[in-house]
């Protein structure tokens, strides 16, 4: 188990995704936490807008207003009017970070969501959240088996400093 706290990111790597979440679980955060997972359950019935605004405020569920995080997560509106079944599953990772974000969560914790993305979506996912934590007052958590990512984010960001 490798535990990598940063400014805002921390990475718990581990082979065992169960004892890796029980030890966040430990941390007794008092953080509105919202997760993201390795698959996003829409209800089949639902548009991709109505599962994507599903769980927000009405007043959030313009796609005009929320125009800078789609951009902020490299995303058009206009992949709304797209069937669900016809995203990649990166895609459908970027709209479940982002219905997240609607809900204003002080935290994201992704739950090993790298699994399926190429190195490229990986690489372009951790630019996303960088990008995120230095727009918004959120941390983020990684919970991953991936070591390369547990790596490539210790090497990338510095670390927390002692107070």
């Amino acid at each position: 188990m490798m535990l990598i706290p940063t400014n805002h990111i921390t990475v718990l790597y581990s082979q065992d995704l169960t004892e890796a979440l029980e030890l966040y679980e430990a941390q007794e955060t008092e953080k509105k936490t919202a997760l993201i997972y390795n698959d996003w359950e829409t209800i089949p019935y639902l548009s991709l807008s109505d599962n994507l605004y599903l769980g927000v405020s009405r007043k959030l569920r313009k796609a005009q207003t929320n125009r800078a995080l789609f951009q902020l997560l490299g995303l058009d509106s206009t992949i709304l009017r797209k069937p669900i079944e016809e995203l990649t599953y990166f895609q459908r990772l970027r709209l479940q970070i982002m219905q997240q974000l609607l809900r204003q969560p002080e935290q994201l914790l992704f739950l090993d969501v790298t699994e399926h993305l190429s190195i490229k979506e990986t690489q372009d996912l951790l630019h996303y959240i960088y990008g995120l934590v230095a727009q918004r007052d959120l941390d983020v958590v990684f919970i991953t088996q991936n070591a390369s990512l547990a790596t490539s984010l210790q090497q990338t960001m510095p670390q927390k400093t002692q107070d």
